[in-house]
């Protein structure tokens, strides 16, 4: 199997959250024998990354490809026109789809795992015989009603409600283009499940190994199911095209 890992943070050991997750997750397909290339946002520039780099913390080696982000003034009036939420347009460029695009050619991929923060504007991408799987990590409209919640200051709470409203409409357009998506608590599926009437919302266990030591402990079963969900969500794109 061959997977495309598509992230807004670099996959780092002793990052956040979200980091240590992308990186135990490359690390575990690379161990049960799956091939990644890795993509991810540093400091406004696109890293296209093999798995070695990734397992290795090496990020200046000559066979990573780095493209700058490019911003305009595009974006921000995309961001005053078309309702499109702030936490989304910060992290978008032309680059990214083109990246995207240039691995699509090269190789063919059975999976691309992309983190839902990214999609903007690639709903026109020909995957080929790729899957889609959309990565609903730590989802953006759970963080600002949070934060909607826990602030008294008017302005901000006005700000804050005007960006959930966006925020849980891109995911309704994202979940309504891309019907394969995984969570990691059930919190997060019972929010999400609002947004879609696709089954296909599946919840995974995210299990943050600090070190090698503990890793060579644990037993590997979130990679696993991981896994699990991929042969499911292709063997369906499989069995519909056979059915066609």
């Amino acid at each position: 199997m061959e997977v495309l890992y598509i992230t807004p943070k670099t996959p780092y050991k002793k990052g956040d959250e979200e980091q240590k997750k992308s990186y135990n997750q490359i690390y575990n397909f690379v161990t049960e024998g799956v091939k990644v290339d890795c993509i991810f946002l540093n400091d406004n520039f696109y890293y296209l990354s093999p798995s070695s780099n990734i397992i290795e913390q090496s990020f200046n080696s000559s066979d990573i490809e780095i493209k700058k982000m490019n911003k305009s003034y595009k974006l921000m009036l995309q961001y005053l026109v078309k309702d499109i939420p702030f936490q989304i347009m910060k992290n978008y460029s032309e680059e990214l789809k083109g990246i995207i695009e240039k691995c699509l050619e090269s190789k063919d991929y059975n999976v691309v795992h992309i983190h839902y923060s990214l999609m903007f504007n690639l709903h026109d991408i020909d995957w080929g015989n790729a899957k889609v799987i959309v990565d609903y990590f730590d989802p953006l409209s759970l963080k600002i009603k949070r934060k909607y919640e826990d602030t008294i200051n008017t302005i901000t709470r006005l700000f804050l409600r005007e960006e959930l409203q966006r925020l849980i409409k891109y995911e309704r357009m994202i979940m309504g283009k891309f019907e394969n998506g995984i969570v990691y608590t059930i919190t997060d599926k019972n929010e999400l499940s609002d947004r879609t009437n696709s089954n296909n919302l599946k919840m995974i266990p995210n299990v943050l190994q600090e070190d090698d030591e503990k890793r060579n402990k644990q037993e590997n079963y979130p990679i696993k199911n991981l896994l699990y969900l991929y042969s499911i969500f292709l063997n369906d794109q499989r069995t519909r095209v056979e059915n066609e």
